[in-house]
């Protein structure tokens, strides 16, 4: 076994050190000396290990979403739950499942639109221990993505994600060590009748030779020779191929072996239990705006209920009925509330809310929407008083908050809580911390927008409260 090994070793040291030609924008990783010790250390110790290894393997995925400086720019946050859900499709046969780790978002015009210098610095600065980093960009060095093996990340055009799309399952596939089948791990052209596999090429005996280092479509009716004379035969359905992605669908049983070696050695630092208990789906309720109610442009508030077991929730906003990609809020967050800054004045909005669970990666929205109008004067802003201030705002549920004047109060002070509509959820006598400011209970009230009503006897003033 070990001659085998120092073969193999030799071969690698006589191949050139020059990086696998990339001659179109389909993918820009570049099989590196690194990766080649990789596949051979898999070729003389690996080969079999699926047959020894577990069926499944939950593997920690996280998002950076890139935006431009002005945090433009960003990839749809509904279709990337979508695409995450396709992934696990694509790799369900591998018996890897990824979960949602976590998500950032990155304004950086410089990485949004990179070269591969640009990409190194990215991945250097924002990549997260202990899980596959995957960013997507507006440009990837000019490719549809690629596999950083220096800096251990993944790039991803967002033009090439979405339905139907496998680049992001390419990638990844490369992240786990794979080859694409036209790389020649050791140096030596692997012959189309298969007699030298298990040491030219790819190193793959069940992936046919190939050498279409091009997009191309599939099937394949080119001429072209190996060496011993024989026409090739390049597999299009193969997902490491170059194929075009309506016609790769899987990955081959050897590929598979790889990538479960691969897990279980150099990246056991991501083989673990899923951190999460797959909760039921459940529907986060709009309570703010309520319907056809009137925000303004500059400062819109959302806020919605929490929902048990939710790691984020996705917030759009949308000037149709419909959502398409490009929207003017499309967040992705932990919170329970937004702020938009950015609408258009005198436009009317829909909007939704979902819950997303880091391991339930195939949920959907329901068909829920809210409405609600753009105006510069508000008929809530316009009655609220500015002689006074309610904080924090919004509030926790079962806390105090401080009310807090512009000038001293004499004299008993009536607070009243009451609901958008106008009902009075309750009336109590503030309690005074000092001249000019008050605590104010809020035990049992939920989460939603209220209006605190002040009264002395002879003036009253209002505020509205925001409760999480």
């Amino acid at each position: 076994m070990n001659k085998i090994f120092t073969y193999f070793f030799c071969l690698l040291l006589l191949a050139t050190n020059q990086l696998a030609a990339q001659t179109d924008s389909h993918c820009g990783t570049l099989l590196t000396d690194e990766q080649k010790v990789l596949l051979l250390d898999y070729a003389q110790n690996g080969r079999g290990f699926a047959t020894k290894s577990a069926a499944q393997y939950y593997v920690p995925i996280y998002f950076h979403f890139v935006g431009d400086d002005a945090g433009k720019g960003f990839y749809n946050s509904h279709q990337l739950m979508l695409d995450l859900c396709e992934l696990n499709r694509q790799y369900a046969a591998v018996g890897f499942y990824y979960y949602l780790a976590g998500i950032e978002y990155i304004s950086n015009s410089t990485y949004f639109d990179h070269d591969y210098n640009g990409g190194y610095d990215m991945m250097r600065q924002k990549n997260k221990p202990n899980v596959a980093n995957v960013y997507i960009v507006l440009n990837p060095a000019g490719n549809c993505g690629y596999f950083s093996p220096g800096r251990n990340g993944v790039a991803v055009g967002k033009n090439c994600m979405g339905t139907g799309a496998t680049t992001l399952a390419h990638e990844m596939g490369h992240f786990f060590s794979l080859p694409h089948p036209f790389d020649n791990v050791t140096g030596v052209q692997e012959y189309v009748n298969g007699t030298n596999c298990a040491v030219a090429g790819d190193l793959f005996c069940d992936t046919r030779a190939d050498f279409l280092n091009t997009r191309w479509n599939c099937p394949y009716t080119g001429n072209q020779l190996d060496p011993l004379g024989d026409k090739y035969d390049p597999d299009e359905t193969l997902f490491m191929s170059y194929a075009s992605d309506h016609c790769a669908h899987r990955f081959s049983d050897e590929q598979i072996d790889a990538m479960k070696y691969n897990i279980n050695t150099s990246r056991i630092n991501l083989k673990g239990p899923l951190q999460d208990t797959m909760p039921v789906q459940q529907t986060a309720k709009r309570i703010w705006p309520p319907d056809n109610a009137a925000q303004k442009p500059t400062e819109s508030k959302f806020m919605w209920s929490s929902v048990p077991g939710a790691d984020y929730y996705i917030l759009q906003v949308s000037q149709i009925s419909v959502f398409p990609s490009n929207l003017p809020v499309d967040i992705m967050t932990k919170d329970t509330s937004y702020i938009a800054t950015g609408l258009t004045n005198g436009r009317t909005y829909r909007w939704r809310v979902r819950p997303v669970y880091a391991a339930r990666t195939c949920t959907d929205f329901t068909t829920d929407l809210g409405v609600f109008v753009t105006s510069l004067t508000t008929g809530i802003d316009a009655a609220e008083s500015t002689e006074m201030l309610v904080y924090p705002n919004p509030a926790a549920k079962n806390s105090l908050v401080t009310v807090a004047f512009q000038t001293e109060q004499t004299g008993e002070i009536k607070a009243s809580i009451s609901t958008v509509e106008g009902k009075t959820i309750s009336s109590s006598l503030l309690q005074k911390q000092s001249d000019l400011q008050y605590s104010l209970s809020i035990d049992g009230l939920p989460a939603g927008i209220y209006f605190v009503e002040l009264s002395n006897g002879s003036n009253t003033t209002r505020h509205k409260l925001m409760v999480e």
